[in-house]
């Protein structure tokens, strides 16, 4: 078994290298605004500490000043559409507000052993739970089944839902909108949605006002 020490708030294996859970993703993907360069700058800095920059490719966020859901909604779908052309098996797609648990390294190794061994659509890392508890999954202690969740700042999609996402989301802005009349929101559509989903627990991503939702992990242990 391989052991580890720590430094700077990462797992490093013994002998010096670093063992990263990233690379089981086909793509990493994170979504910023043109007019944002703060929020790339500080995303880019966690994502150094993690060992993944050169992994992750940035996507320019579609602006929509008019509804900002719609631009989220419309960035997501065309990293999906993206990640079919390519033909990838699962995709990572991080908003530039996310904020990464300190072991985030180790924790992710284990769910991502946990996650091969189930049926899954959406990965969360984190999300807004809303008080609910979550499910647990029968062989796994660091899964769990949320019965309700929402926003979108570190979720990964496997290719068993590309199809069904790319026939159910408008690609028009005008389109996207009229749909967002009644979802409000494509964080809601997914929670309500019968993809199979699964999250992250303990979390280990987070955006700056999920620390006040109920039961929410210590801000300390974030980056």
């Amino acid at each position: 078994m391989a052991r580890f020490f720590w430094h700077g708030g990462l797992g490093i294996q013994a002998g010096g290298t670093l063992p990263n859970p990233f690379d089981w993703f086909g793509g990493i993907f994170y979504i910023n605004l043109d007019d944002r360069p703060d929020r790339r700058q500080a995303l880019r800095l966690q994502l150094s500490q993690l060992g993944i920059e050169k992994k992750c490719s940035r996507f320019p966020a579609i602006k929509t000043p008019d509804n900002h859901h719609v631009g989220c909604a419309l960035s997501h779908r065309a990293l999906i559409a993206e990640s079919r052309r390519r033909e990838l098996k699962t995709v990572l797609v991080l908003e530039d507000d996310v904020l990464f648990h300190r072991k985030t390294i180790l924790l992710l190794q284990n769910m991502l052993k946990e996650l091969e061994t189930v049926e899954w659509d959406l990965f969360y890392f984190g999300g807004h739970t809303w008080g609910e508890e979550k499910a647990r999954i029968p062989g796994c202690k660091s899964l769990r089944t949320p019965l309700a969740i929402t926003t979108t700042h570190a979720i990964a999609y496997n290719h068993t839902a590309f199809d069904r996402f790319l026939d159910v989301l408008p690609e028009t802005h005008d389109q996207m909108k009229l749909w967002l009349d009644r979802w409000k929101g494509f964080d809601r559509y997914l929670n309500k949605s019968s993809f199979r989903k699964v999250v992250a627990d303990p979390m280990i991503a987070m955006q700056e006002e999920l620390f006040h939702q109920p039961n929410p992990p210590r801000r300390r242990d974030f980056l």
